[in-house]
């Protein structure tokens, strides 16, 4: 069972679903989390069931840091400048 967040990336291949891996054979999965600050959601994603972790971990953890402009926000440059604009 995957955590709250983490889901298998998939791409059709013919009529069938399968799931994305990278040249060496790693699974690769999508992070999502909802921000707060921006109210979006954020996608990313991770190869390997363990990167995925850490991603969703580092997430979770920056979520909670005080300080909201100062946080870690995995989003593009763009989206980070309106956060700050927001949220000084």
């Amino acid at each position: 069972m995957l955590p709250t967040g983490i889901t298998p990336k998939m791409r059709k291949h013919g009529t069938k679903n399968v799931q994305v891996t990278v040249p060496d054979g790693t699974l690769v999965y999508r992070v999502r989390v909802w921000d707060p600050v921006l109210k979006r959601q954020i996608e990313r994603t991770a190869e390997g069931l363990e990167a995925a972790k850490k991603l969703l971990g580092e997430f979770n953890e920056a979520k909670r840091r005080p300080g909201g402009s100062r946080r870690i926000i995995f989003v593009s440059w763009t989206w980070q400048l309106a956060a700050w604009w927001l949220t000084r």
